[in-house]
């Protein structure tokens, strides 16, 4: 099956994923009780459900994410680097630590973001697609 999910469908499947256990996670922070009461879920607790969580729920990454706009400015920062940077290889330049760093680091970044874009959900017709086998 192919899941092609609006922006507002995709959030009322993550409260259904939340709300799945006995005792239901809900998305303010609350746990609901087997007796029906609510509490506050408290700092350990969200961490461990975070812990808990498999990768297919933490993936694919929303296009609009902060880590993902964050990746996309560093992509930014690296293509500007290579644009300089690769022309001027013709040129015998004098080698620094600062440079070769920043080269392994473009070169890591490069490789990772391979990664990174086959792990983001994309927008088809205007419909978020998190199936992985399409993106």
């Amino acid at each position: 099956d192919i899941f092609e999910y609006s922006d507002i469908e995709l959030l009322d499947l993550k409260k259904k994923a939340i709300t799945r256990n006995t005792s239901e996670v809900h998305a303010f922070g609350e746990v609901k009780l087997e007796s029906g009461l609510l509490r506050s879920k408290s700092s350990l607790e969200v961490q461990e459900h975070r812990l808990a969580m498999t990768w297919n729920e933490r993936f694919p990454l929303h296009p609009s994410s902060r880590a993902r706009i964050f990746w996309d400015f560093c992509a930014m920062f690296f293509l500007c680097y290579d644009l300089v940077i690769i022309p001027m290889q013709v040129f015998d330049m004098p080698q620094s630590a600062f440079l070769e760093a920043l080269s392994m680091t473009c070169t890591i970044y490069w490789t990772l973001d391979i990664g990174a874009s086959m792990s983001t959900a994309v927008f088809i017709n205007g419909k978020l697609v998190s199936d992985s086998r399409r993106i």
